[in-house]
C-alpha cells in the first residue's frame, strides 16, 4: 500500500479494501491513491482531476480542523514561484468537489470568513444532505435581462451603484446585472 494513503480515524465497524494489494485496511475511513486520483471509502470510489484530488486530500488532512483558504490556495494552486491564479480558484474546486465527496460520506463544510471543514456523514444522513444541496427553482422564475432595464442601469451606473446594489434594485441575478453593465460600458466606450 505504498501508493494509497488513508485518512487515519478511528472506526469500529469499517473495512477498506486496499485498491492496490486487495488487503482490507482497518480503523480507517478513506484510502487516497496518489497514482490514480481516486478516493475510496465504505461508500464507494471516486476519480477526481489532479486539482481536485489535491484540495480533497489537503481537507481531509486537515480533519477534524478547519484548513483555511490559504492554506489549501498555498499547498494545492501556488507554483513553485511563488505564483499561482486568483485564490477564488479554491471555492471553485470547493463547488466542484463537494457532490462526488458527499457522495462518498465525506462532507465540505464552509467556515465563514475562515475555510473549509471535511465532516462524516452516515449512510442515513447522505442522502438527506444530497438532497438539501440542490436548489429548486419554479417553472418562469427566471429573470431574463429585457432592454428596459438599460436605463435603470445606466441611472444606477452614473451614481456610482456596485454591481450588487444594482443587482438588488432591480431585482435580478448578479451576473445577468455584471453582463449588462459589462455591455453597457463597453458601449459607452466605442461612442
Amino acid at each position: 500500500m505504498d501508493h494509497a494513503e488513508e485518512l487515519a480515524v478511528p472506526t469500529t465497524e469499517n473495512v477498506l479494501i486496499c485498491s492496490c494489494c486487495g488487503q482490507p485496511v482497518r480503523n480507517s475511513i478513506a484510502l487516497f491513491d496518489d497514482n490514480t486520483h481516486v478516493i475510496t471509502t465504505t461508500y464507494g470510489s471516486q476519480r477526481f482531476s489532479r486539482r481536485q484530488y489535491r484540495v480533497a486530500k489537503a481537507l481531509t488532512d486537515a480533519y477534524p480542523n478547519t484548513a483555511t483558504k490559504e492554506h489549501l490556495y498555498d499547498r494545492v494552486f501556488m507554483d513553485a514561484t511563488g505564483d499561482g491564479p486568483d485564490i477564488k480558484i479554491v471555492d471553485v474546486v470547493v463547488c466542484h468537489i463537494r457532490p462526488p465527496l458527499a457522495d462518498l460520506g465525506l462532507i465540505i463544510g464552509t467556515v465563514w470568513g475562515v475555510g473549509y471543514k471535511m465532516t462524516l456523514t452516515d449512510p442515513a444522513m447522505l442522502e438527506q444532505i444530497k438532497r438539501s444541496g440542490v436548489s429548486i427553482r419554479a417553472a418562469g422564475s427566471r429573470k431574463l435581462w429585457t432592454p428596459d432595464l438599460d436605463p435603470k442601469l445606466m441611472d444606477l451606473m452614473k451614481r456610482k451603484y456596485g454591481v450588487s446594489a444594482c443587482a438588488r434594485a432591480l431585482g435580478m441575478p448578479y451576473m445577468a446585472t455584471q453582463r449588462a453593465m459589462d455591455r453597457l460600458q463597453a458601449a459607452t466606450l466605442t461612442k
